[in-house]
């Protein structure tokens, strides 16, 4: 049976307002961690990883990277969100541009 509020157009257009992409889940994610995003939004996005394996896993991903880089950064004592130096920079892009290493382990000589 369905229920009176959605059955008027209204409501079902306020349902179809909680149907977000997967583009815009994502960039949700930021906000959702740091628990700053509108009661809405939140809805829409809990919906939208309940319903979407792909965007669970890569947010799963998103939250472990992030907690990473948190802790490197308090280890290191750098401040997370503080600019990066010259150096860090260029050290970054290049190993963007390097192809992958092939792995040797496991593999004999002969």
């Amino acid at each position: 049976m369905v229920s009176e509020s959605v059955s008027t157009t209204g409501g079902v257009m306020a349902a179809f307002k909680l149907l977000i992409t997967c583009r815009e889940a994502l960039d949700l994610l930021g906000d959702d961690f740091d628990r700053s995003l509108p009661r809405g939004k939140s809805l829409a996005l809990r919906l939208h990883l309940y319903l979407c394996q792909n965007c669970r896993e890569y947010r799963k991903t998103y939250r472990t990277s992030t907690e990473l880089v948190h802790s490197l950064a308090e280890e290191s004592g750098i401040e997370p969100g503080a600019p990066l130096s010259e150096e860090m920079i260029r050290r970054i892009l290049a190993a963007r541009t390097e192809p992958p290493r092939a792995s040797t382990e496991g593999v004999s000589s002969s």
